[in-house]
């Protein structure tokens, strides 16, 4: 098995972490609005100008249930709790 570094390992595990936050915090959306919002995004190709007015604001109301600034908190946290457990006394 391949062993990596401890310094190399630190940062997968703290990616690992946010994602890990980043999947229950999807997973807490209710299955219409994660369809929806995959529909959205793939119709817009990253461009908001691709969707129609109402498009958009479904997009945005999809946006707000999904508390985008309370899962950059958990991320971080995560973040912060995976550079911490990584790190040798």
């Amino acid at each position: 098995m391949l062993r990596l570094p401890a310094k190399r390992l630190v940062p997968w595990f703290v990616i690992f972490e946010v994602l890990r936050a980043g999947k229950e915090h999807w997973d807490q959306l209710d299955p219409k609005d994660r369809t929806r919002l995959v529909e959205l995004m793939r119709k817009s190709k990253g461009r908001a100008s691709n969707l129609t007015e109402g498009e958009r604001t479904e997009l945005r109301m999809i946006a707000r249930r999904l508390q985008l600034i309370r899962f950059g908190r958990n991320a971080a946290t995560a973040a912060f709790m995976g550079r911490r457990s990584g790190r040798r006394h």
